[in-house]
């Protein structure tokens, strides 16, 4: 997952929206309305495996419950 486009710093508000494959193109348009009709801004994710996505996600939530809990997925998701 990575950040595609960000978003104005204008807005009267921000969001933050994903997509994969051939859908980005219909992310970017939607963010473009967003900011023209109603003046919010939008970040823009691309994400290259929304099950990976997943998997990482339960991985880091479960090692935030434990002690010594993996800290490697939470690294990747957030690009470090």
């Amino acid at each position: 997952m990575y950040l595609l486009k960000e978003g104005g710093k204008d807005g009267k508000a921000r969001v933050q929206l994903l997509g994969s494959g051939t859908i980005l193109r219909e992310v970017e348009a939607a963010a473009e309305m967003l900011k023209q009709d109603y003046g919010v801004d939008a970040d823009i994710w691309s994400v290259t495996s929304f099950n990976e996505l997943r998997r990482e996600a339960l991985e880091l939530d479960a090692g935030l419950h434990r002690p010594q809990g993996r800290r490697g997925a939470g690294r990747r998701l957030r690009g470090r």
